[in-house]
Formats: structure tokens, C-alpha cells, sequence
């Protein structure tokens, strides 16, 4: 999902990627990767896990507690 939205090489992601390392990540980028999340797992992401968000590994925990493996 990463690799498509951000238009970037399935390599150049890892859990440590975030907008700090990656400069397609933008805040429409994020909106579009949470969407995208959300309509692939079937799950919806709070206001205040949004804002959460800062790395690749941060959303694979938030789908981990909500009882989704990635």
C-alpha cells in the first residue's frame, strides 16, 4: 500500500519509513494511505490514531491492536 500511494520502490520501505525519510509522503499522501488502509482491512482509524501515525511501523501497530496482522 505504501509502495503504490507513495509511488516509491517496495524497497525503499521499512518500518522506520515516515514523511521524515521519504519526501512523497506528504499530508495528502497520509490521508490517502490511511484511506487506503482503512478500505483494504475493513477497519476505520480514529481521529487520534491519525495523528498518531509517523512510520510505517506505527500503523502496522495500530492494525496489530485492532487485532489485524500484517
Amino acid at each position: 500500500i505504501f509502495a503504490s500511494v507513495l509511488s516509491e520502490p517496495i524497497s525503499n520501505i521499512t518500518d522506520f519509513s515516515s514523511p521524515k525519510n521519504l519526501k512523497s509522503w506528504n499530508s495528502l499522501r497520509h490521508i490517502q494511505i490511511v484511506t487506503t488502509i482503512e478500505n483494504t482491512y475493513k477497519v476505520r482509524f480514529t481521529t487520534a490514531e491519525i495523528v498518531t501515525i509517523n512510520s510505517v511501523g506505527d500503523i502496522r501497530q495500530i492494525l496489530s491492536n485492532k487485532g489485524i496482522k500484517v
